[in-house]
Order: structure tokens, then C-alpha cells, then sequence
């Protein structure tokens, strides 16, 4: 809608007025629940605003981003497979590594992201 996408732009306008070091520090905030930024632009939908963030650092500061737990043990590749979000699939997995480990990545009810993105198939 309109709307979403002003807020989106309106966003994308603080988040790159934003000193790197002031911006790390935000998206690290976890909310009730345990999810973060990143958690939330991918569960959203939003890949270019997602793809804009991570750009700004190092793979390895992207990777540790990527990376963080909810409470229920879910990382954005989980939201990403669980809601068939892939663009933001592929935008995680060019920034890691050890893309296998992410796959395999259990959260606290046992499921990986591999595991939701079978079921969305």
C-alpha cells in the first residue's frame, strides 16, 4: 500500500542518516519476544531495506546480526523460510559463511530453517 510504502521510505531515511556505530547499536535492541530489527525487516517482507542495513557493514558484523536468537530460538533465516520470504533467504545466505550450520540451526522447538522451507514448498 501507499502507506507502507512511505513509513518504508521514511525509514530507509533515518536508518541511512544513522552513524554506523549508532545504527549497530539499534539494530542489536531486542524487543518483547526477543526480535530484533533484522527479525522484523524479514518478517515483513522487507529485502531491500534488509539488503540497504547489511550493506553498511562487514560480512562479519552482517553474520552476527543475521545470526541473533529470539526467545524462541529463531534467527531472521528462520522467519525468512517459515514465511517463504526469498529474497531475504538469499540476501542471508550470501553473507554467511557456514551456510550449511545456518540451515541446520535448530530453534528451541527443534525446527530449522531447512525444516520451514520445505513445509512452504
Amino acid at each position: 500500500s501507499l502507506r507502507r510504502q512511505m513509513d518504508t521510505q521514511y525509514i530507509e531515511a533515518i536508518l541511512q542518516s544513522m552513524e554506523p556505530n549508532e545504527l549497530l547499536s539499534q539494530l542489536n535492541i531486542q524487543r518483547t519476544g526477543g526480535d530484533t530489527s533484522i527479525h522484523c525487516m524479514v518478517s515483513h517482507q522487507n529485502s531491500k531495506m534488509l539488503k540497504g542495513v547489511l550493506k553498511r557493514f562487514t560480512t562479519g558484523v552482517c553474520q552476527l546480526l543475521v545470526n541473533v536468537k529470539n526467545m524462541s530460538g529463531n534467527t531472521a533465516l528462520h522467519y525468512a523460510c517459515m514465511n517463504g520470504h526469498k529474497e531475504s533467504v538469499r540476501i542471508i545466505l550470501s553473507l554467511l559463511t557456514m551456510k550449511y550450520d545456518a540451515l541446520q540451526t535448530s530453534s528451541f522447538d527443534g525446527c530449522t530453517p531447512l525444516h520451514h522451507a520445505a513445509c512452504n514448498q
